[in-house]
């Protein structure tokens, strides 16, 4: 029998209603696209290279400092304040600075940060374990860089995706810093032991943990936080029910569509229930920015042409319309890294704009009756984070525009395919796993940003 903890114990409503506000924030935050670049409106355009009167302006790593931090017991909010300064010690006022921020102890933690505009970031995180944790900051960017659009003709000075530029073809541009804050030097926390049940264990066991409680209208957001405890990940929230006892029996076919990480996500899935038992099969489609055939030939393929929103259409398609995509099938579709690193966002926006178009097509059933032509479902799954700073070569400049900022703008798009008048889910998260166990070296911490789809079915 199951007995809620606010039954056996003595549960603090404002503390609760604290620990439900953070929640909020931190979930709210990832589909707020307007919220993350307030601070940098107007000022992602290229070209707006740095003045005298800027760069005196520019956020110094050496000299930033840490002003507050509120560390709580385990299974509750703690966080961490950063102070941005210039070269001259001087506090900033303004925000568009890129802090990356990891937490590493018992468990390893990806932090919310929040750009407060007044040149204060916010460093929120739930920790669960008890232990001494180090936290890990460095400044990737300052002046809105890391939110910056590529110039007009980025994409066609690349190959045939977009991608592979030479270096030197941006002149003498650094804006990538990767800094360390106060030169490296360690900042280690303690995060004491919980007197009684955990805050977390209280908010969850009320039920606090659905979506309707933070407001969100995305209500097929997968949530994906958590965290990597002894090579393991453990999700904030779990799953209903394990894809076994799904009543679904070989109907409908899985097609994978998108980039190298869902190629390996099909990889990592084929042998499995999910193909085997739940859908007729799982299948594949590997892209970058359009279909691969050659991925050897193709990364040295250039043909100076612009990027063609209809030639990515017209190969999906060939993927959504294939007979057997019937209404028991389902497209996991990953526009993510490619996109964002070649493109400017209003493209991105553009091209989301015209798939959920193209989803939404209609078709007349033979009866005078108007009807979806395309019956199945959609998974919009977000990428990973970049970790640029593991490149062996991170300052070379076809890279440039692959920061954390760019990457986020992929999250965001997938609130509007929760709206899309079709049967579909949106894998959402800024911290849900790919694959169990420990990441890969270009992985930071494991931190994947989308995918799980065994719940829905």
């Amino acid at each position: 029998m199951y007995f809620p903890l606010y039954l056996i114990s003595t549960v603090n409503k404002n503390t609760l209603k604290e620990f439900l506000h953070d929640w909020c924030r931190v979930r709210n935050i990832r589909t707020d696209w307007q919220g993350l670049l307030s601070p940098c409106v107007g000022k992602t355009q290229w070209g707006e290279y740095h003045t005298i009167f800027t760069r005196i302006n520019m956020t110094d790593a050496d000299t930033s400092y840490i002003s507050l931090m509120d560390i709580r017991p385990a299974g509750d909010f703690s966080r961490i304040s950063i102070q941005s300064q210039t070269s001259e010690g001087n506090r900033k006022l303004s925000g568009g600075d890129a802090w990356r921020v990891r937490v590493r102890g018992p468990s390893e933690l990806a932090p919310t940060i929040i750009d407060h505009e007044n040149g204060t970031y916010e460093v929120l995180f739930l920790a669960l374990d008890a232990g001494e944790y180090r936290v890990v900051v460095y400044l990737d960017y300052t002046l809105c860089d890391g939110y910056r659009d590529p110039p007009e003709y980025w994409f066609m000075v690349g190959n045939i995706h977009g991608s592979n530029q030479v270096h030197g073809i941006l002149g003498k541009e650094s804006q990538y810093l990767c800094k360390p804050l106060w030169r490296g030097t360690p900042l280690v926390i303690t995060i004491p032991p919980a007197q009684g049940p955990l805050r977390y264990d209280e908010f969850i066991s009320l039920g606090f943990g659905d979506p309707l409680y933070c407001n969100q209208e995305c209500g097929l957001l997968w949530d994906g936080y958590g965290r990597w405890f002894n090579g393991s990940w453990i999700p904030q929230i779990q799953a209903p029910s394990p894809l076994s006892r799904s009543a679904r029996r070989k109907q409908g076919v899985l097609w994978v569509y998108g980039d190298s990480i869902a190629a390996r996500l099909h990889s990592s899935i084929k042998n499995t229930l999910l193909c085997t038992d739940i859908f007729r099969r799982c299948d594949v489609t590997y892209n970058w920015v359009y279909t691969i055939q050659n991925a050897t030939v193709e990364k040295n393929l250039n043909d100076f042409q612009d990027f063609r929103i209809d030639k990515i259409l017209s190969e999906l398609r060939q993927v959504l319309y294939r007979p057997e995509m019937d209404k028991h099938s389902t497209v996991l579709l990953n526009f993510g890294l490619h996109f964002v690193s070649s493109i400017n966002f209003t493209a991105y926006q553009r091209l989301i704009t015209r798939v959920l178009d193209m989803i939404a097509e209609q078709e007349s059933d033979g009866k005078g009756m108007m009807q979806k032509r395309y019956k199945g479902g959609i998974i919009w799954k977000t990428t990973t984070p970049i970790n640029r700073e593991k490149f062996a070569n991170p300052h070379h400049q076809a890279r440039r525009f692959m920061t954390n900022q760019e990457d986020e703008s992929d999250g965001e798009e997938g609130k509007r395919f929760d709206h899309a008048q079709t049967p579909l889910l949106v894998s959402k998260g800024q911290q849900a796993p790919v694959h169990r166990g420990r990441p890969s070296r270009r992985r930071e911490g494991g931190f994947q940003r989308g995918f799980l789809i065994g719940r829905r079915f």
